[in-house]
């Protein structure tokens, strides 16, 4: 039997996009997006929020940049991936870590930002056609930690 990898996502993003580059010159974008789940209690239902990272990368970080802001409403779909073991320039190992590999996005807002802030920019696409999977970081990029577009906190 053939298995599906494949999620969909609604939600709010928690915070403005900030969009960096890789040293190669690649755009990316870490993203956050809260989500409810609705659970059952002895009080009956409740909405229990999930709050998902995702990263972007290319085109569609530079789009999502661009007009979405902290609480902008978003449909993303993609499928599950794994990122690689890989040792940072201090020798630390860093394990593998599942991830949010968006493939297509819709902006859910009535509003594009641009129009929300007042700016003459071109109103938001509505759905993103490209499929831009997302950017695989050289052996390089790994070693020098450069790459990660934001540090954890």
């Amino acid at each position: 039997m053939k298995s599906i990898n494949q999620f969909q996502l609604s939600g709010n993003l928690t915070k403005d996009p900030e969009l960096k580059s890789t040293k190669g010159g690649t755009s990316v974008c870490r993203l956050t997006i809260a989500v409810n789940d609705t659970i059952k209690t002895e009080d009956g239902y409740e909405d229990k929020p999930m709050f998902p990272q995702f990263t972007v990368f290319g085109k569609t970080a530079e789009t999502m940049s661009k007009y979405l802001q902290k609480g902008s409403k978003i449909f993303i779909q993609g499928k599950l991936g794994m990122s690689d073991k890989w040792e940072d320039k201090e020798g630390i190992t860093h394990y593998p870590e599942l991830q949010l590999k968006v493939f297509d996005f819709m902006f859910m807002d009535s509003k594009p930002k641009s129009e929300n802030r007042g700016d003459d920019e071109d109103s938001a696409p509505r759905r993103n056609n490209k499929r831009d999977v997302g950017y695989k970081p050289t052996k390089e990029e790994k070693e020098d930690d450069e790459w990660l577009p934001f540090d954890d906190e």
